[in-house]
């Protein structure tokens, strides 16, 4: 599986507004997640928390209207391999989550000042910002491969295991609320 293919399925489940707040829902949730992955890191969840980053790296992207093949691309040529690489060139394991934070914050800054600025606009992100954007979306991308590669998580198996509870939500109607237990 790759991001196209995991972002198709991820968006069946998506339920929220359109137009710029989505942009900024998406935006508000990806770095509501990072922080509950920062949290349950070294716990049985983290995993779990990791595919909700997923889910919101995928819708964010379709609402930016960013390609997150592009965005795939981009962090794969920073390592020069695939999702499915091994241990990766040695770093702290605290930079890709700090990365993941400052980036998410930064898209954050730039969904803020869309709004402000053009929000209203039917052309949706202007490409300075989308520019932007795109740039710390492959950082958020290159950072969940070295963090899947420090923690053993398979990218695959939590984009799996994450679709896998999306659909299982969807088929009992609880995709809205919150809680693990849903």
């Amino acid at each position: 599986m790759d991001w196209l293919s995991y972002q198709k399925e991820a968006l069946k489940t998506a339920i929220y507004p359109k137009g710029a707040t989505a942009i900024a829902y998406t935006a508000l949730g990806l770095t509501d997640e990072i922080g509950e992955f920062y949290e349950a890191l070294g716990t049985p969840k983290a995993q779990k928390e990791l595919g909700d980053v997923f889910w919101y790296v995928a819708c964010f992207c379709n609402e930016a209207d960013i390609d997150i093949s592009q965005v795939e691309t981009k962090a794969l040529k920073e390592i020069g391999s695939t999702p499915n690489f091994g241990i990766l060139p040695s770093c702290d394991f605290l930079v890709p989550i700090d990365q993941l934070r400052l980036s998410s914050a930064k898209i954050c800054g730039l969904v803020k000042k869309y709004i402000r600025d053009d929000g209203s606009s039917e052309k949706g992100i202007p490409a300075v910002k989308k520019d932007s954007i795109y740039e710390e979306m492959s950082k958020i991308v290159l950072s969940i491969y070295y963090i899947c590669s420090y923690t053993g998580f398979s990218w695959s198996e939590v984009a799996k295991q994450n679709l896998d509870k999306l659909k299982s939500r969807q088929e009992r109607g609880k995709l809205k609320g919150s809680g693990d237990d849903r």
